[in-house]
């Protein structure tokens, strides 16, 4: 995972704060050199909650390297000026006595913006994705068979689901599993309520296709099985009513509601109407392996919800790239590089088998996060 990364207003910083960029590690407590989020310890506070000593000198030995200078007067060593007081690469400001705040007009410290307010702009504002995720990133969900199928391609979902029937009722929703108990399917990131962001998640999985009322897809190109994105937008479940495109395939449904405003649903296994699993050979009875790597908006303290529903109760084996039969050759979709592991605690061994079936399973890693 990477760190939240809070967005500048520009490319030069404010004069007197410290630049950094939250995806990048703070320096550990006590460091001399250059910070490589350029927040010193203890959030990056100069001495004394900010003020810089009478005179612009650094105390000790923090004046900042290469020719860094104090602005409008402060002098600069080396005879290198810097005209916004603090150093703007990569490297950031020096540890100790950079993020105070350079003299300004003849030494008066801080100006309105002080070391407090810097070093907590700097320090507090490295948030790691894994933590603003709370529990997200890293999340393993598996939908196993109850039994071994006796079709060849289908079998039982596992205890927990209910048949549904009616003239207008929606699927049950299935209780997903981790490793044979029940894991949650829901998670409330953290952030602030009133800033949006930008959270960039990698889902990956084998699912059964579903074909949804309306909403958009992002890719249309090849066939279900070779583009590895079955990912849509604003799509509904269907009815029990309708027959044609009927809800006894699973559909799986991704919903970010925010505290306040209107909830947005994203598809993680839909296809279009020409491939309607009802009357495609494409889809009809078979399984695909998903690959989803998404940018998803959302307001801090959203919760996200994975909900699989189904009528019927059965779910599609992964058989790999066969219409049915031996069911030989299951799909695998590689978790390496995932951080933390998937799964956080267990084991996880693919083709994903339990009851002597291949069942289906969706994974997260929630990979950066941008306040925009």
């Amino acid at each position: 995972m990477k760190s939240l990364s809070l967005l500048s207003t520009g490319s030069v910083c404010f004069a007197l704060l410290a630049c950094s960029t939250a995806a990048e590690p703070p320096p550990s407590a006590g460091g001399a050199g250059p910070g490589v989020a350029g927040a010193g310890p203890q959030g990056g506070a100069g001495p004394q909650g900010g003020a810089a000593p009478q005179g612009g000198a650094a105390p000790q030995g923090g004046a900042a390297p290469q020719g860094g200078a104090a602005p409008q007067g402060g002098a600069a060593p080396q005879g290198g000026a810097n005209t916004a007081g603090a150093d703007t690469g990569t490297a950031g400001a020096p540890p100790t006595a950079g993020a105070g705040g350079a003299p300004a007009a003849g030494g008066a410290g801080g100006a309105a913006a002080g070391a407090g307010t810097a070093g907590a702009a700097a320090g507090a504002g490295a948030l790691d994705a894994t933590t603003f995720s709370n529990g997200w990133d890293g999340a393993l969900l598996e939908y196993p068979c109850s039994a071994k199928g006796t079709s060849g391609v289908d079998c039982d979902n596992k205890d927990g689901c209910t048949k549904v029937s009616g003239t207008s009722a929606l699927s049950s929703v299935i209780p997903a599993k981790l490793n044979g108990a029940k894991t949650p399917n829901s998670w409330t990131v953290g952030g602030t309520a009133s800033t949006t962001y930008d959270v960039h998640v990698l889902i990956r999985g084998v699912v059964e296709a579903y074909n949804y009322v309306g909403g958009t897809l992002d890719k249309t190109s090849g066939t279900p099985n070779t583009r590895m994105d079955l990912f849509g937008k604003d799509g509904a479940a269907q009815t029990n009513a309708d027959q044609t495109n009927g809800s006894d395939y699973n559909s799986y449904i991704l919903t970010v509601t925010p505290p306040t405003g209107t909830a947005k649903k994203y598809m993680l296994n839909a296809v279009q109407n020409s491939e309607n699993p009802h009357t495609s050979n494409l889809t009809q009875h078979r399984s695909f392996p998903i690959t989803e790597d998404k940018h998803i908006t959302m307001s801090g303290g959203s919760t996200v919800t994975l909900e699989v529903g189904d009528s019927n109760c059965v779910e599609i084996m992964n058989c790999g790239d066969q219409a049915g039969g031996s069911c030989t050759s299951p799909w695998t979709v590689p978790l390496t590089n995932s951080t933390p592991p998937i799964p956080k605690t267990g084991t996880f061994t693919q083709p994903f088998s339990a009851n002597g079936s291949y069942g289906q399973w969706v994974a997260f890693d929630v990979l950066d996060v941008v306040a925009k």
